[in-house]
């Protein structure tokens, strides 16, 4: 998934995203996120995953009444677009391992002898009555 289709799916904008942080929490470690407010550049709102009514929880005026507001959007949108660029960074970071230890031993196995090692070693069913 790229990230227009990521804003698409969330309701949002580029600015939107942008406008939100993600904070490691030092105590637990978990992720929450700070969102600049659009009507006041002096407030911050801090969106949260509430484990116990399993859902995102905001601190500003809609979200402590229980509205899906667009911080927890753009938050939920920034979290699928860091998801999406860890998973390929860490994709990469497995290419290249595979590239070094492919460059360290270059040598592969024979497809014929890795057929016939499978099925010699293929644990087969115990029986006293052979």
């Amino acid at each position: 998934m790229d990230c227009q289709r990521i804003l698409e799916r969330f309701k949002v904008t580029e600015e939107q995203v942008d406008a939100v942080t993600r904070v490691i929490d030092d105590k637990n470690g978990s992720a929450f996120y700070v969102v600049q407010s659009a009507s006041d550049p002096a407030k911050q709102y801090t969106v949260r995953w509430c484990s116990q009514s399993s859902r995102l929880g905001c601190s500003c005026p809609a979200g402590m009444n229980g509205i899906v507001c667009w911080h927890m959007r753009a938050a939920a949108a920034h979290d699928a677009e860091y998801t999406l660029a860890e998973t390929a960074r860490l994709e990469a970071e497995a290419r290249a391992e595979r590239e070094r230890l492919d460059a360290i031993c270059p040598y592969r196995w024979p497809a014929t002898q890795v057929e016939h090692d499978a099925q010699r070693f293929t644990p087969r069913p115990f029986s006293l009555l052979r």
